[in-house]
């Protein structure tokens, strides 16, 4: 582990024939600290102290677990385990930092403006939440291990950050990790990360990824974790510690892998309805003829997940596949479901989707999950109008004008992408069903009253973000944002943007309290501004036009 100034590595060995009398056990005092030796040296500055605790302090607990586990080790060890005990109590605290601030950045740093810090170290100081990072925008290194972070956030911004370090922390996801093309570096270790889908966000991401260590969380012990990673993850030299070698990745690099009928027999299930309570029962093998196809036209489900799949074929006879899953494959798109126009729920989450222009023919379809691809733009949505719940996390998305259109639409997950003005929100007015809603990672969230803004223009949200809407929200959104005359309220009424053309402008008894925005835009034509009986709190602008 690097810090600023220091190299650190322990080996903690403990060797057949170890004898006690191998530890220096020099008395403990400020000038003096004698179990073993720190960086070749037996004395260390106040602030070497500082900076070298955190990382002595696991050694307590080691020796503690080491000495209590039987007599006879106690034996052994015990006065060294007392001496470690006695150890934490001396070493001097560092003050918590209650809140991150600029003030607490240029304390830490050798700068004197914000803008001009580089590196930032912010190791240990008891920090909950990463906020007041924006201005840091030349950052390049960041170090916040250590600490009690629970939500990667606030990081959009730093388009410099090249190295981050958020090892040591109590994160359980790695959602918010966005926004930082030019990250090579993702220390992760030693938090509760547990669900190997995580490595998923981390491909989407950190395109350029080049060394990632996870080690010390749950997900690292799910089966073939490893080879999962190095699959998702193509340019990563270096993980969890250990260089990644050619010959690793070219073992595990698969021929494409198409669709069959032994797919679909062993991935298939036909529906019972009511008489078995709904479920799903998988067809029985004396159900299938290898020469006989027409069984196809009784499956309702198909699941085919974790195959490696790179093209869909042989759907010609799913006539009735109402669900449908390729999940985790490496489908590049979704060609040859076009003859599944009953499909209701898709799901295709992780593969290396680009396109997904061949949903047109699916009009049935209320379920649609896309997440963790590489979509940039959405096509063939339009045709969807019985689609009720909509999952594009993790994608690389700019715009919300292609869903604009699914009136029917209720759940909108959309977070991690690229979506950054927060005009787009206004693509969905025509959903007025929408009550659940997850735009968290995208740029547009930085925007100044971001969710007060969304809750007045989409007011039947009931979940924004994961947060649900509460009612005095409700009313702030509407006190600030009613009556305000808007770019988008004149868009919408002229039917076009081009405001330097217009010499008429009619918003009469609209209830207006604010006209300001006129000032703001091209109006070099206007003539004549009619807005009478509204409930104007500032003076109509006047205009002079040439």
């Amino acid at each position: 582990m690097v810090l600023p100034e220091y190299l650190i590595s322990f080996d903690y060995i403990v060797e057949s024939g170890f004898q006690y009398s191998q530890v220096t056990s020099a008395p403990f005092d400020q000038n003096n600290y004698g179990i073993g030796s720190i960086g070749g040296r037996d004395t260390l500055s106040e602030q070497e102290l500082v900076d070298y605790a955190p990382f002595l302090l696991p050694l307590v607990g080691f020796l503690e677990q080491l000495g209590l586990a039987s007599l006879s080790h106690r034996d052994k060890f015990g006065t060294l385990v007392d001496m470690a005990l006695g150890l934490s109590s001396r070493f001097p605290q560092q003050p918590n930092l209650s809140h991150i601030s600029e003030e607490a950045i240029l304390a830490r740093t050798r700068e004197s403006r914000i803008s001009e810090v580089t590196q930032l170290n912010l190791h240990g100081l008891g920090i909950c939440r990463i906020e007041m990072l924006d201005t840091c925008s030349n950052l390049q290194s960041l170090s916040l291990s250590c600490n009690n972070i629970r939500t990667i956030e606030g990081l959009v911004m730093l388009q410099q950050l090249t190295f981050l370090d958020l090892s040591f922390n109590l994160l359980s996801r790695v959602t918010g990790l966005v926004g930082n093309p030019r990250l090579q570096t993702a220390l992760l270790n030693n938090n509760s990360l547990n669900r190997l889908d995580d490595l998923n966000i981390i491909r989407s991401s950190i395109p350029g990824l080049v060394e990632l260590d996870l080690r010390g969380n749950s997900l690292t012990k799910e089966h073939a974790y490893r080879s999962i990673a190095l699959l998702s993850l193509s340019t990563l030299k270096r993980l969890d510690g250990k260089s990644i070698q050619g010959a690793e990745r070219e073992s595990l690099r698969l021929p494409p892998v198409e669709l069959t009928i032994n797919h679909i027999r062993f991935g298939a299930r036909k529906y019972h309805g009511a008489a078995l309570g709904g479920h799903f029962v998988r067809l029985e093998a004396d159900e299938l003829d290898s020469s006989d196809t027409s069984w196809l036209g009784a499956i309702k489900s198909l699941s085919v997940n974790h195959a490696g799949l790179a093209r869909l074929r042989n759907l010609e006879g799913l006539t009735q596949l109402c669900h449908a899953s390729f999940s985790h494959n490496l489908l590049l798109n979704l060609d040859g479901l076009s003859f599944c126009t009953a499909l209701e729920d898709l799901l295709a989450e992780d593969n290396r989707i680009s396109a997904c222009t061949t949903l047109e023919a699916c009009r049935e379809l209320k379920k649609l999950d896309l997440s963790h691809n590489q979509l940039s733009v959405i096509r063939s949505l339009e045709s969807l109008r019985n689609l009720t719940q909509l999952s594009l996390e993790n994608n690389f998305i700019s715009s919300l004008a292609s869903i604009a259109h699914l009136t029917s639409l209720m759940e909108l997950y959309m977070g991690n992408n690229d979506i950054e003005a927060i005009q787009e929100i206004d693509y969905l007015k025509h959903s007025p069903k929408l009550i659940i809603m997850d735009l968290s990672g995208n740029r547009l969230c930085a925007s100044q009253d971001y969710r007060l803004y969304v809750l007045f223009r989409l007011r039947r949200l009931k979940v924004l973000d994961g947060t649900s809407v509460l009612a005095d929200e409700s009313n702030l959104a509407r006190e600030k944002f009613s009556g305000k005359l808007t770019r988008e309220f004149l868009f919408d009424r002229l039917e076009h943007a081009s405001f330097a053309s217009v010499c008429q402008l009619e918003i009469s008894s609209l209830k207006l309290r604010d006209l300001s925005i006129l000032c703001e835009l091209d109006f070099f034509s206007l003539y004549d501004l009619n807005a009478e009986n509204n409930h104007l709190c500032t003076c109509v602008p006047t205009f002079n036009p040439i």
